[in-house]
């Protein structure tokens, strides 16, 4: 494959990818009403995750630095009467 079309390629794919996510968050009631450039700077701040099962996001007690927004799949919140710290 020609260099030059591969690039064309990924620039494509890159911005089928952003204008998902972007409708992706146009979907979501916290954010459904934000402005496009809102959107875009919150774009610009994330990063795309992709987790196996039974992968633990946060704990009890962690500092809380960043928000999770699921696209896909599902996630179970499990508390616990004993507090580890």
């Amino acid at each position: 494959m020609d260099i030059r079309l591969y690039r064309q390629m990924k620039v494509q794919h890159e911005e089928k990818m952003y204008q998902e996510t972007l409708e992706f968050f146009k979907s979501i009631p916290l954010t459904k009403e934000w402005s496009n450039m809102s959107l875009i700077s919150l774009l610009r701040q994330c990063k795309t995750l992709q987790l196996i099962k039974n992968n633990v996001v946060y704990n009890i007690g962690d500092q809380v630095d960043c928000v999770y927004f699921i696209k896909q799949g599902e996630i179970e919140v499990i508390f616990s009467e004993e507090l580890e710290m």
